[in-house]
């Protein structure tokens, strides 16, 4: 069983386990499930929940907004490579300290 087909015999199961009071019942779909599904009782508890990850797809994941906009990001990426491609957090300390001495050698030409 693959996971898309996993997930959509989960969701149809969970109106059914929702649904259902009585533990007895609720505990015979999980043996069935645990069956079919070949996954542990403890995660099929957790995906049977209203609140779980079923419905979210792929697609909506929440992204990053950008820092830089598309002009700055050539300028950026040639101080990255002059430095020999330093983390974050060096490139910071190294633009602070370096950007008059590579406009001196004119290895950078930007304005003020």
């Amino acid at each position: 069983m693959d996971m898309q087909s996993r997930n959509q015999y989960l969701k149809e199961l969970r109106t059914e386990y929702l649904k259902t009071k009585s533990k007895k019942i609720r505990g015979d779909l999980l043996n069935e499930a645990e069956k079919r599904t070949k996954l542990d009782r403890k995660y099929l508890v957790v995906k049977l929940r209203p609140k779980s990850n079923l419905d979210k797809n792929a697609s909506e994941r929440k992204r990053r907004k950008q820092y830089y906009d598309n002009s700055v990001k050539p300028a950026l990426v040639r101080r990255w490579e002059i430095f020999d491609y330093p983390c974050g957090q060096r490139l910071v300390s190294l633009l602070d300290t370096e950007t008059d001495k590579l406009r001196i050698l004119g290895e950078l030409k930007c304005s003020d």
